[in-house]
């Protein structure tokens, strides 16, 4: 029997959509959507009419694609306000036959919960990544049924604003439809554009939004470190306005349709045609011009990227290179450019791994997030561990997924 669930991944300018059914552990696509939203500055909600607006056009548009009336949906979150870090957690074994139970492993993930916890904030993961058996490190699973007499846990604990979750949150039912869980964007990303033999070698995930850029840092199969830079896209675009003296949307259309990044990839120069700024004045931009603006953003871009890698100190164990994301990752000549920049580290565009459908949805990094969402809600891989979100709307409490996760293992 199958089962629709319903990703909905919030940008700073667009709410992608994605509906997927799924038979057994296999997902197919069977709506997706795009629209325009200008709700949200660098992740965060500041205008909730025109989030709420678009979220409900772009549930109506895949709710005609799939046939689906969509009621409930995994919703990714992103901002500054997110917060990432490492914490241990460890637990005796009270049993008489010192057998670990599902009852030990929440305790032992229970305590590497306890930290201060930002201001205004709260835990929305706590992913473990390594259980320590009396002393014993390198278990990667919850150890039930082993004997112990003590258990310990590494796990990777991620943090996000009550107020953004709840504006989040708010948007989303105001559009008529509940909120199965709030996930977070990069997280969500990870579960389809890398596979696991990349996470295993390292490997650094960049989500090219318009306003914000997602690194996620991987070694040794586990999440290093997940940082936010609040640059993107849009930087560029305004670059491409401001020097060519044109609307921000005309900058936007020539950037999407014409926009290289190394002038060394045009053989011949060309020109393009454009409005100007009254948009009713044609001009004409050298496209050879319109890279060397565009390569010198991307310079600077890819320094902030370079330096969150360097500081994260994972420089020299991601072999398995750079893959980007998000709709500004589409600029023809990135991933070249990326291999030169990155230490000669192996690039490419990261598309949803696994997943069935159009070719639109799965050739494309722009629904990368949106198919994650879907796998992150059947993934016993990745659960999450993180407290209830408290917020009414929000149905079921991520240690649910604990439960469900560990009787699938046994």
């Amino acid at each position: 029997m199958s089962e629709i669930i319903t990703g909905i991944d919030i940008g700073s300018n667009n709410v992608v959509c994605v509906v997927g059914r799924i038979e057994g552990r296999n997902i197919n696509v069977i709506g997706y959507s795009k629209v325009p939203c200008d709700g949200l500055r660098f992740g965060v909600v500041v205008n909730i009419e025109k989030t709420v607006k678009a979220v409900r056009k772009a549930i109506d548009e895949v709710e005609d694609k799939s046939g689906e009336v969509i009621r409930t949906a995994y919703v990714g979150i992103k901002g500054s306000h997110i917060h990432c870090f490492k914490n241990e957690g460890a637990t005796a074994i009270s049993g008489t036959d010192k057998e670990i139970t599902v009852e030990d492993i929440r305790q032992v993930i229970e305590s590497a919960k306890a930290i201060r916890v930002p201001s205004g904030s709260e835990i929305i993961h706590v992913i473990p990544q390594e259980f320590i058996v009396d002393g014993q490190g390198g278990v990667d699973s919850p150890p039930v049924g082993m004997e112990a007499r003590h258990l310990g846990v590494k796990v990777f604990i991620a943090t996000a604003s009550v107020t953004a979750i709840s504006n989040i949150v708010r948007c989303i039912n105001k559009a008529g439809v509940e909120v199965n869980e709030v996930i977070l964007s990069s997280i969500a990303n990870s579960e389809v554009a890398v596979s696991k033999e990349e996470k295993q070698l390292g490997v650094v995930l960049v989500d090219f939004g318009a306003q914000t850029i997602d690194v996620v840092m991987f070694t040794d199969g586990n999440i290093r470190d997940i940082k936010e830079i609040q640059v993107g896209g849009d930087f560029i675009t305004r670059d491409i306005a401001h020097f060519f003296r044109v609307s921000i949307k005309e900058a936007e259309r020539i950037k999407e349709n014409f926009g290289v990044s190394s002038s060394s990839l045009i053989k011949e120069d060309e020109e393009i045609q454009a409005l100007g700024i009254d948009r009713r004045r044609k001009i004409v931009i050298s496209k050879r011009e319109l890279s060397k603006v565009i390569e010198e953003r991307l310079k600077e871009i890819f320094s902030k990227v370079r330096r969150v890698i360097e500081s994260s100190g994972v420089k020299d164990l991601i072999p398995g290179g750079i893959v980007f994301t998000g709709g500004s990752s589409l600029i023809t000549g990135i991933t070249e450019m990326a291999e030169d920049f990155f230490w000669g580290l192996p690039a490419r565009l990261g598309y949803p791994l696994d997943i069935g459908g159009p070719d639109e949805i799965i050739s494309s990094p722009i629904y990368t997030t949106g198919c994650g969402l879907i796998k992150y809600a059947i993934s016993n891989e990745v659960p999450s561990l993180g407290g209830k979100v408290s917020i009414r709307s929000v149905r079921k409490p991520p240690f649910s997924k604990l439960f469900s996760w560990i009787k699938k293992l046994f």
